[in-house]
């Protein structure tokens, strides 16, 4: 991955899109991408590749999103989000700017990187030729503030105030800078550089304007304070807990920029598992016969499940997104709570032996059918999902081996502070962090992500 990533959101624009590649062309000097981020239905979006790469520099892509908003801001957290979270090792910076900005001044790109790594974590923007100082129109974030955030602007915008977050969370963070010598040139119509257009229209009516003004306001009131001490706490290289949307591990090392520099903190002496039952034998409650009398369990009406079941769609999601992948099967489904939360862009169905389960999930509408998914074929899928199970199992080596010989991504969750005397009576395994890592890697994946939520530890993976 490239030191600096440029999203773009663009829409119905691909004209303009091949006149910014042009500008990147004609100045980047630094290990700079350049990402459109296009809605999936979007009327010209099969115009943008042409667009982006008839001028044949290599460093121009196009990605398609899906809007379920219908906001600029939806299709640029979500392009972020999946940037930031899916490569290895990530940029070090992700930056912004519309389809109507253009760099004038050659290495741009490279005092941007030059000032973020004498920030190690921050914002940094230049002057527009219009707002100058007064607003970032455009910028660039060290990745880590994106990460610990979970967003590159505040989700319940839509356009406008983007700006105005950034400037006000650097001001107040101290980690923000102008580079009044940089020209990235803002063509705007209210600057006398454009003509309107519908775009312009649509995303500057006198609505918009006042939603996303109490929308900002209402951010600003619920969730500001909070952020800022997020990103000091970034700043002087301790990571903050996991909170409801994305988090990192609490003070674990950093590397550049603050950005962590290995994935886990450093391991306790001892084991990292434990079996929590006799080697040889096959305790009843891991056996079909024992669920079928077991009551339903509403997990995603539960605040500290549903955090973890948020996280794991967003997994889904994000792997789904970054690699292409379109089919889910949700191998411990229970009553269909985490298929409930995927889009319908996915195909997904589960799999669940409490009859009670199966009923709830048929009236949430979701697809779980009857199965034991360790001795029964199942029907696989590209991403298969183990939410709370493998704890269950006797054999979840064996399982997950089995998993990888079929999926292509993995994304699974367990409890993580469990041990011998503490933990669950009906479950047979417990890990800690570097535990559950390495169940994973050994069962023939790779791990890209691990979160923890509350108790709980969420892994992303794939088979390499």
């Amino acid at each position: 991955m490239a030191d600096l990533v440029v999203i773009v959101p663009s829409r119905g624009r691909p004209e303009a899109a091949r006149a910014l590649v042009q500008a990147f062309k004609a100045t980047a000097t630094a290990d700079t991408m350049l990402v459109f981020a296009v809605d999936d239905d979007d009327p010209t979006r099969d115009e943008y590749p042409t667009a982006v790469r008839e001028d044949m520099w290599v460093h121009a892509s196009v990605c398609y999103v899906s809007n379920d908003l219908g906001s600029m801001v939806c299709t640029l957290n979500k392009a972020a989000y999946s940037i930031v979270n899916t490569f290895e090792p990530a940029p070090f910076a992700v930056g912004f700017m519309g389809d109507d900005h253009r760099p004038r001044t050659v290495g741009w790109d490279a005092a941007y990187l030059d000032a973020l790594r004498k920030l190690g974590t921050g914002i940094v923007y230049c002057d527009d030729g219009w707002q100058g100082e007064k607003l970032p129109t455009q910028c660039a974030i060290t990745a880590d503030i994106v990460a610990t955030l979970g967003f590159m602007a505040p989700p319940g915008l839509r356009h406008m105030y983007v700006d105005n977050f950034w400037l006000d969370l650097g001001a107040a963070a101290g980690c923000i800078r102008y580079l009044p010598d940089v020209i990235v040139e803002h063509m705007h119509p209210a600057a006398g550089k454009a003509v309107v257009d519908a775009g312009y229209e649509r995303v500057n009516a006198p609505q918009v304007f006042a939603a996303d003004r109490e929308a900002y306001e209402r951010y600003r009131a619920d969730r500001f304070d909070a952020d800022v001490v997020k990103v000091q706490a970034l700043m002087s290289g301790v990571i903050p807990q996991p909170g409801p949307q994305l988090g990192a591990f609490a003070r674990q090392p950093t590397g550049r920029g603050g950005y962590p520099a290995t994935r886990l903190p450093a391991a306790p002496d001892g084991p990292h598992e434990w079996r929590l039952f006799d080697e040889g034998t096959v305790p009843e409650h891991t056996r079909p016969e024992w669920y079928a009398g077991r009551d339903h369990a509403p997990h995603l009406e539960q605040p500290g499940h549903r955090d973890r079941l948020m996280q794991t769609a967003t997994f889904v999601a994000q792997i789904a997104f970054s690699h292409g992948l379109r089919t889910v099967v949700d191998l411990g489904a229970g009553d269909g709570g985490l298929l409930s939360l995927l889009g319908p862009n996915l195909t997904a169905w589960g799999y669940d032996l409490t009859p009670a389960n199966l009923d709830a999930a048929k009236e949430r509408g979701a697809d779980v059918r009857p199965g034991d998914v360790i001795d029964s074929d199942v029907e696989w899928g590209q991403i298969a999902v183990c939410t709370e199970m493998l704890e269950h199992l006797v054999d979840p080596h064996a399982f997950l081996r089995r998993v990888a010989s079929h999926a292509q991504a993995l994304v699974c969750s367990s409890p993580k502070d469990e041990r011998p005397g503490s933990a669950y009576e009906y479950h047979t395994w417990c890990w800690d962090l570097e535990g559950y890592r390495a169940l994973v890697e050994q069962g023939g994946f790779r791990v890209l992500r691990q979160r923890t939520v509350h108790g709980f530890q969420v892994v992303l993976a794939v088979r390499p």
